[in-house]
């Protein structure tokens, strides 16, 4: 069946279409769409739904004209069939002889994408169909601040959007038909592979390239196209480079000791810039999360939340002190109350990639006015340790051209387990962020099991940084 969601992949390329062609019964997900419906309903109350029955177009498009013939005027998850395409949208609202339909979207912004997807839809509700429409997307409104309870009058913004649609070919339908009946076509990588306003990162680019070790994508700090470039010019691994002077210093760097199969450790550089730091030090490490809904008072949809924080504190000993919110309350208050505890006035802040820990300390000290004074103390007084990789005064082959605590623990302690994030239940920044917010829809999912695996992660973060300001020192004496 060929939906708005085929148009979009094959817009992107014929081969994604083809791709997901192969496989039956797909089932959409609408992610936190789905959480904004009840807000979206406050807005277009005395409504009938159709039921989602996956696999069941025609079914459905039945339930559909069967509502329009009892002359209902709301209907929500209305579908369309013609031959073998299939439309939906989120609801419907039938006046003066016209269809005015609604996409609900997640996003603070209007994208590409969803106008292409409402480009589509409108092509085949007038030109097959005969059935004139106007269309409107609604999204969130990221400049709502809650206070109280969520006002869906305040929350949603709806956007017509016929003026900005694209006219679709009548021959695109014939082109995506003949593309699912013939063999998989050939169509060669490129941009359209990537992630941008237009395209999502295709789930098949594996499937098309298979790359090799040190190939050019791998060559940090260019664009994707300069990369997709040089390997339709034959380039397709780092050493196939044979004059790296035309690169900027760090590719240079990556290019050369790849070539040589040498590290770079200029102990000068690091011995001056470990100076400024002095026993005790405060290793620090925050995790935030988002939600498209204001889950408390004073936020706003993807307000970022931190909501634990892990410190371990270098100094005869290593020791730890570390806090985490308690779900489904708003965790800021009491962090900020506890870090300004945990870490006293002007002793020195570690942090790895510092800028994120100084933007969580002046949110916090914006929000609350009373703790803002000791908060910017604290602000003030961290330090970066990414900066010696940043700025590739330590760079061993292993980092693949990268800085980010992922590239660079694994690089220095390839064989310390304890040292692996893969090792743990939540591996990553975005695994505690979706785990943590779940927990806040949900409070009563809470278990400690999931506790100590959100605790685990952020500790290895700044167990971490220990490890790689110890082994700076180590390697520079």
């Amino acid at each position: 069946m060929i939906t708005k969601q085929t148009f979009l992949q094959f817009n992107q390329c014929p081969k994604y279409m083809w791709y997901e062609g192969q496989k039956s019964n797909k089932i959409i997900k609408r992610l936190d769409s789905n959480r904004l419906y009840p807000y979206v309903k406050k807005l277009f109350p005395e409504s009938i739904s159709v039921p989602n029955l996956p696999g069941q177009y025609y079914k459905m498009a039945q339930i559909t004209k069967q509502y329009l013939n009892e002359n209902h005027s709301i209907i929500y998850n209305p579908c369309f069939v013609k031959e073998d395409i299939f439309v939906q949208y989120d609801f419907m609202v039938v006046k003066n002889n016209t269809y005015h339909v609604y996409d609900v979207k997640a996003s603070t912004k209007l994208s590409k994408r969803f106008l292409l997807e409402l480009s589509f839809n409108k092509h085949i509700m007038e030109k097959q169909l005969k059935m004139p429409v106007k269309s409107y997307l609604i999204y969130v409104n990221k400049n709502y601040l809650r206070t109280g309870k969520i006002k869906a009058e305040k929350l949603l913004l709806i956007q017509p959007v016929d003026r900005d649609l694209i006219n679709i070919k009548p021959s695109i339908v014939l082109k995506m038909r003949n593309t699912l009946l013939l063999d998989l076509p050939h169509i060669d990588i490129g941009l359209h592979c990537e992630s941008s306003a237009e395209f999502i990162e295709c789930p098949y680019k594996a499937d098309c390239y298979k790359a090799d070790e040190n190939s050019i994508f791998e060559l940090a700090g260019l664009h994707k196209s300069e990369l997709y470039e040089l390997f339709h010019n034959g380039i397709q691994q780092m050493h196939m480079i044979e004059d790296s002077r035309a690169y900027g210093k760090n590719q240079r760097i990556q290019i050369e000791c790849l070539k040589r199969n040498i590290a770079i450790v200029d102990h000068k550089m690091i011995r001056d810039y470990l100076k400024i730091f002095k026993l005790p030090l405060y290793f620090l490490d925050f995790e935030s999360f988002r939600d498209i809904l204001p889950p408390f008072n004073r936020t706003s949809p993807y307000t970022e939340i931190p909501f634990q924080y892990s410190i371990h504190i270098l100094n005869e000993t290593l020791t730890q002190k570390g806090f985490l919110g308690k779900p489904g309350e708003d965790p800021r208050r009491a962090l900020a109350e506890q870090l300004i505890h945990d870490i006293p006035e002007n002793v020195q802040i570690i942090a790895y990639n510092m800028s994120y820990e100084k933007r969580v300390i002046k949110n916090l000290a914006n929000l609350f006015v009373d703790l803002s004074k000791d908060l910017m103390i604290r602000h003030d007084h961290i330090y970066d340790l990414e900066v010696p990789f940043e700025k590739k005064w330590y760079y061993l082959n292993d980092m693949k051209g990268k800085y980010s605590i992922k590239n660079v623990l694994p690089a220095l302690f390839p064989m310390d387990k304890n040292l692996d994030y893969n090792t743990l239940t939540i591996q990553n920044g975005l695994m505690a962020m979706t785990t943590y917010r779940d927990l806040n829809r949900n409070p009563d999912a809470v278990n400690k099991e999931t506790l100590k695996d959100l605790w685990d992660y952020c500790s290895l973060d700044t167990l971490a940084m220990v490890k790689i300001y110890q082994k700076l020192k180590e390697d520079i004496r």
